[in-house]
Formats: C-alpha cells, structure tokens, sequence
C-alpha cells in the first residue's frame, strides 16, 4: 500500500518530465529495498512469509562481517545484535549477507571497494548438439552444477569458483573421460583445484579458462588502465562526474581488476 501511494503522490503530468520522475523512482527504489520476508503471525503453512518494512533496524549500514538479525518466533519480533562492541554514539552497522557488488549496487545502491565476497558471474552452458551433452549434463548433475547459468569469478588468492572450474573440467573431457567420473565415488574430486587429472586435460580446462577470461575482458570499451586514470582524475579534482557514473567507474574498475588477477592465474596454469 506505502508503495502505492508513493505512486500515486505524482501527477500524470510530473511523470512526462524526464527529471521529476526519477524522485518517484527513487522512492519507490527506497522502500522495496527495505522490504523484509517475515513468518505470517497466521501461517497456512510452515514456510508462508510475508513482505514487511521494519522501522529503525531497516536504515542501518552494511558492514561486512556475519549475520546477527534474526526473526524470533515466540516474540514475533526482529532481534538484531551488534557486531563489535561500539562506544555512545558510534554507528551500529549489521551485514547485510554475503554480496557480491553487483547485487550490492542494484539492491543497495551501493558498492564496497573491499568486499572479500565480490565476484563476476559469467555465463556458460552446454550446448544440445554436443554429442556428448547427455553424458556431461549427467556428470554436472551429480556435482549440482547447472548445465546453463552463471558461475563465478573470484577476486585472489581462489579466482576461479570450484564451481567454474568443475564445470570446464566437464566441458573439456572425452567420452571415456566423462564415464570415469561418472562412474567414479570421487566425483566431486572435480570441484577441487589439486584434482588429480591428465596432464592434456588440465592443460585444456585452464587454457579454456584463459580464452574466456581474456575475450570478457575485450569486450569492455575501455581498458582497465583507461578507467584508473579516469578515476584518479575525478578524486583529484580534475575531472567532473556526476555521482552515479562515479559509482558505476568504481564498479566497473573492481569487476575488470578481479578479471584480469584470474587471466594471470589461468596463464600460470596453463604453463605449469
């Protein structure tokens, strides 16, 4: 109903002005992005919640660290801890879960430059026409890893998720190759990065993992470098940006940095 009426609150005419309507957009943004999944006080079944704003607890900060917020049942109440010890008039943050900047900056509206949980998904999949899909699909599946979605990147030291790497492993074998691991109680051996495999095998997954890397990479108009130096600029007051497009450099720069770490890492690989 809030959102409703924040709607509501703007004219028709407000609406056609390209400026006025990103402060109904903004408001709309402010309160689906405190929208909390709770237990109904009257539940039809166990799992039935229910969206609800949560005054005060809904305007801390994030700060990276572990979940202290729960729902108590008996109480019907949200109890929230905090994280460290805090003096009289010290901000209390909670953390918000484990994101990645992507979904920092779409749900949040913001980015952390040091987050240990940031990554870069990537699309892959196996394509119907393989020969041998039906064994691949039949191998990713015991590891519960889909046959198409988005895997990670990671920054350093892991920088390839041993979800991605089970995946190009799948995707590089043979058919006498894919039988011995589905066949095999060791499968998911294959998530981990000291699996014991053949040496021509190895060799393609991590040179697989190289071409991807380095072709993402190439498709950004702008270099990591170019977009440094851009950066530099603004914080010294060189350049002017407006502080969206600011945000959005800094995203751009942190998802590039974490890229290009794992094409050297899949380079080292690739040569050892």
């Amino acid at each position: 109903m809030l959102t409703r009426r924040l709607w509501l609150h703007f004219s028709w005419q407000s609406l056609i002005n390209e400026e006025t309507l990103s402060t109904p957009g903004w408001a709309v943004s402010t309160v689906m992005t405190r929208e909390n999944l709770i237990p109904r006080t009257k539940q039809d079944t166990e799992d039935e919640l229910i969206a609800a704003l949560i005054p005060f607890w809904d305007m801390a900060n994030h700060r990276h660290g572990h979940i202290t917020s729960y729902f108590n049942m008996e109480t019907c109440q949200m109890e929230s801890t905090a994280q460290d010890d805090f003096d009289e008039g010290e901000q209390i943050f909670i953390h918000y879960g484990d994101r990645s900047n992507a979904e920092l900056l779409i749900h949040n509206g913001f980015i952390n430059s040091v987050n240990p949980k940031d990554s870069v998904a990537i699309k892959l999949g196996l394509s119907q026409s393989d020969p041998l899909y039906e064994k691949r699909s039949q191998l990713l599946q015991l590891l519960n890893i889909p046959k198409n979605g988005e895997l990670k990147v990671l920054p350093a030291p892991e920088h390839i998720s041993p979800e991605l790497l089970a995946f190009v492993r799948v995707f590089n074998m043979n058919e006498e190759q894919l039988q011995h691991w589905i066949c095999s109680e060791r499968a998911t051996d294959l998530l981990h990065i000291d699996c014991a495999l053949e040496t021509s095998l190895e060799s393609k997954t991590w040179q697989y993992l190289q071409t991807r890397l380095m072709l993402l990479l190439r498709v950004f108009p702008t270099t990591l470098e170019a977009d440094e130096t851009q950066l530099a600029g603004v914080k010294c007051g060189k350049l002017q940006m407006a502080q969206i497009p600011v945000m959005i450099l800094e995203y751009r720069i942190l998802e590039k940095r974490i890229l290009a770490a794992a094409l050297d890492y899949a380079k080292q690989r690739t040569k050892a």
